[in-house]
């Protein structure tokens, strides 16, 4: 019978020539047994490698696919924002193409001009001046009455009368800048003669012009009248050339001759009509000397509140 031997590991007989176990795989021979778990050591190590590969790339894998993920995500919500801003665009220049054919076929229109255009406030108005004109001529009407009255008693007096003749109208100017107003006997300051060449330089260079003007059907003459009419108080008050007074005037009152047209035109038909009552009613008592007192009052009265519209003119067109 073949000799036999007991297995260490398992317990079970194997014959005695054999060197490994074919139960359990157990080598008999130490070396052999060394290298057997040295082997399966290194299966070991080699299978915890291969599992820490694994773990490493499933790590890998893991944050490639976060990456990748975020990525999408960006690249979505870039997406988005180009869209929105695409659309954002589309829809701006969808107002201006939208403005522009709006602007295009008004501005093709027969008026090619905008649809609002905003108005600047009137200087002067025709109710305004009237207004204001009389207020301001009736509270100082003691001192304009009484500088009328004082020129009319010495406008014989040569020189002396050239001087007060320019002071006297100087009033809207006075009246206008809401300076401190004189005294009536003011018209006699001698520096008021002093601007006698610029005035009658003044009136030499608008006669010249106004008068062939005035052949053209009366009108132009008028127009320009109108348009050098704040020339004398410029002049004074500005103290500037009588040429360069000319042109400041004509610039000023440009889109307002209308206004100061109908401003003289108004007033002299209230008066008018006032100098007709007057004159019919105390025609009827046919008492003389009340008729000149009341046609002097008249006259007065005309005198201040034309004073007064024209300081309100004067003071408004230089705004």
């Amino acid at each position: 019978m073949e000799e036999m031997k007991r297995c260490p590991q398992c317990g079970q007989y194997v014959k005695s020539v054999a060197k490994k176990c074919r139960f359990c795989g157990y080598w008999f021979d130490s070396n052999t047994q060394s290298a057997q778990q040295e082997t399966q050591q290194n299966s070991y190590q080699q299978s915890a490698q291969q599992q820490d590969n694994y773990q490493q790339q499933g790590q890998q894998y893991q944050q490639g696919g976060y990456q990748q993920q975020g990525q999408q995500y960006q690249q979505g919500g870039y997406q988005q924002q180009g869209q929105q801003y695409q659309q954002g665009n589309y829809q701006q220049q969808g107002q201006q193409y939208q403005q522009g054919g709006y602007q295009q076929q008004y501005q093709q229109g027969p008026y090619q001009q905008p649809y609002y255009q905003p108005v600047p406030p009137q200087k002067i108005t025709v109710g305004g001046v009237l207004s204001e004109g009389m207020q301001i001529g009736f509270s100082n009407f003691g001192t304009i009455f009484l500088a009328y009255i004082l020129f009319g008693l010495t406008c014989w007096i040569p020189y002396l009368n050239v001087g007060t003749l320019i002071a006297i109208q100087t009033l809207p100017i006075v009246l206008g800048n809401r300076q401190e107003v004189p005294s009536g006997t003011f018209i006699f300051d001698g520096k008021y003669r002093k601007y006698m060449g610029e005035y009658f330089t003044l009136l030499g260079l608008k006669g010249m012009s106004l008068i062939p003007a005035y052949f053209f059907m009366v009108i132009p003459g008028i127009i320009i009248n109108l348009g050098w009419s704040q020339a004398l108080y410029l002049m004074l008050d500005k103290e500037i050339a009588p040429g360069e007074s000319l042109i400041q005037s004509s610039k000023m009152t440009d889109g307002y001759k209308g206004t100061i047209f109908l401003i003289g035109l108004v007033l002299g038909l209230i008066f008018g009509v006032a100098f007709g009552i007057v004159s019919f009613i105390f025609g009827l008592i046919d008492v003389a000397i009340l008729t000149l007192l009341a046609i002097l009052i008249l006259i007065a009265v005309y005198a201040v509140i034309s004073v007064g519209c024209s300081a309100v003119i004067y003071r408004d067109l230089q705004k």
